[in-house]
């Protein structure tokens, strides 16, 4: 749901469509694949193994996050507000 909203938010009106494909694509094929994965992974090494894996590439990207985002928001930018609807 908040990758939708960044798709809303930062693609084009005309190129929403195939963005929301692309994003959704993506989500099946990483369900498909990552419990293949993580079934052979443990085959082959150890039923530790494929908790070690995400483990790491978690760190890494959050290192990578954290080095390339702390300059703080974007010169120019403005924050963007999603009033949500009154309650009934």
């Amino acid at each position: 749901p908040v990758a939708n909203l960044a798709i809303r938010d930062e693609a084009p009106p005309e190129r929403q469509g195939a963005a929301f494909g692309f994003g959704a694509s993506s989500v099946s094929t990483a369900h498909a694949i990552g419990p293949l994965g993580a079934g052979l992974l443990a085959a082959a090494i150890g039923f530790g193994f494929p908790f070690l894996v995400p483990g790491v590439l978690l760190v890494g990207v959050a290192a990578i996050l954290w080095f390339t985002m702390s300059g703080g928001p974007v010169k120019g930018s403005k924050p963007v507000h999603h009033p949500l609807p009154p309650h009934k």
